[in-house]
């Protein structure tokens, strides 16, 4: 693979390497998930390079002290801004946090006064990093994807659920329609899959204000579960992953929820063991997995 030449990186759809950012919670609660990413990533050709990133950090820093997490997202951009690299994030949240963070570092004055914070650990950051989302590259790569697929999963019927840090604000993420999310169900339709929409697709899963407004967040969960009329759902964000499993838990629905890297690994051949399913997904469901075709011990 060709170096990148100093200050001159590729244009987007032909960026070759990325600074890997994987984040804090799926390689703590979620591992399997980055070792599929990071296999299927490298199968498009994609190199990924590890870097001395920390937390992004997320909005319970933004909501405590506004400029500190300025600084702290900051520092991971200049992270890979020194190393010559764009980024490549997993995380949904992560990824807002990092283009929310770039935009308003376009305030040439507020990158100064972040900039000196960040000569006390020896780092300037200049503006010129572009994040990237999993799926993202994988909505670039539509064409290549198909060539992942061993096993089409033509008897699924699945919905999707994108993820509120992935649409919204729109403007400035730029991954898709926030009121008609499209590209997961064109991913999902690329490996065979039966998508069914729904009126319930954009609303929140509301992880966020879960412990102070419980009742109100299931009520909203059951409202969306009971709206779908699939084998599963279909989510791109590792956050959203975990509330709907555990959501259905307290109302002892069953609707399994999978991953779309769980999703397209299926599809390459791997067995629900081997995407997870067995060990990661609370939510188990027969039906679902009769229409794989697989039995599960």
């Amino acid at each position: 693979m060709d170096e990148q030449k100093a200050g001159n990186r590729e244009e987007d759809n032909n960026q070759k390497k990325y600074a890997f950012f994987p984040g804090c919670l799926i390689p703590i609660r979620l591992p399997l998930f980055e070792k599929l990413s990071r296999d299927f990533v490298t199968n498009l050709g994609v190199e990924l390079i590890d870097m001395d990133f920390t937390c992004c950090p997320n909005y319970n820093i933004r909501d405590r002290n506004r400029f500190l997490w300025l600084v702290a997202a900051a520092r991971n951009l200049a992270i890979a801004e020194r190393g010559k690299l764009d980024i490549l994030t997993l995380c949904g949240e992560c990824t807002q946090t990092l283009k929310a963070a770039n935009e308003l570092l376009k305030d040439k004055i507020l990158l100064l006064k972040v900039n000196k914070e960040l000569e006390k650990i020896n780092v300037q950051y200049n503006g010129t990093v572009k994040i990237k989302h999993i799926l993202e590259l994988f909505y670039e790569s539509k064409e290549k994807l198909t060539g992942f697929v061993k096993k089409p999963l033509e008897a699924l019927k699945v919905s999707t659920h994108t993820g509120c840090h992935l649409l919204r604000p729109s403007a400035m993420l730029k991954f898709d329609d926030a009121e008609n999310p499209k590209k997961l169900d064109e991913l999902s339709s690329i490996l065979g899959c039966q998508v069914i929409d729904y009126s319930t697709k954009t609303l929140c899963c509301g992880v966020a204000v879960f412990a102070d407004y419980k009742d109100s967040v299931l009520e909203s969960v059951k409202e969306k579960i009971n709206d779908i009329r699939a084998d599963a759902l279909i989510v791109g964000c590792a956050t959203c992953f975990l509330q709907y499993n555990k959501a259905q838990l307290i109302l002892k629905t069953d609707l399994p929820v999978l991953h779309y890297i769980q999703l397209l690994g299926l599809a390459n051949g791997f067995s629900l063991e081997e995407i997870g399913y067995n060990s990661i997904n609370r939510i188990k469901n027969k039906a679902f997995e009769e229409k794989l075709n697989i039995t599960v011990p």
